[in-house]
């Protein structure tokens, strides 16, 4: 299934705007992909706030076919 990416904060775009995945993976799933292909964003991305489809969740929330997920890695607050 095609999941729609998008990225900001510390994570750039070269990961690219889509993610192949096989059915019923998880965001879990999503991001041991992410840090498949660049292993540097494995402790960013244990930090990092996912929304699906605009709505925050969990890392054991199941993805559906053309999810847009967005994977916000922020420095700090302020």
């Amino acid at each position: 299934m095609k999941i729609k990416m998008k990225y900001f904060g510390l994570i750039t775009n070269d990961l690219g705007s889509e993610a192949e995945l096989p059915e019923g993976s998880s965001v879990s799933d999503l991001l041991n992909h992410i840090v498949k292909q660049d292993p540097n964003y494995k402790e960013i991305l244990t930090r990092a706030t996912i929304l699906v489809n605009n709505s925050k969740v969990d890392i054991d929330t199941v993805l559906k076919h053309n999810d847009e997920v967005m994977v916000l890695a922020v420095l700090g607050g302020g």
